[in-house]
């Protein structure tokens, strides 16, 4: 099993997200707002992650 490894940097108006899959790095960034929420998670979805998790917390982000 692959470990994968998901940030996120929030600012008011956009979220930068650097992803980690199969030893590479992927960087995308959205909208801070419902519709942006919504294009990562459907880009995470893409990449056939259907969860995340806050780190050190059993809480599912989506």
């Amino acid at each position: 099993m692959s470990r994968i490894c998901l940030g996120i940097d929030v600012s008011k108006k956009t979220l930068d997200v650097a992803l980690i899959l199969n030893n590479r790095t992927l960087n995308k960034q959205f909208k801070n707002s419902a519709d942006g929420l919504r294009l990562l998670a459907d880009w995470l979805e893409s990449m056939s992650i259907a969860a995340a998790r806050l780190f050190g917390s059993d809480r599912l982000l989506f």
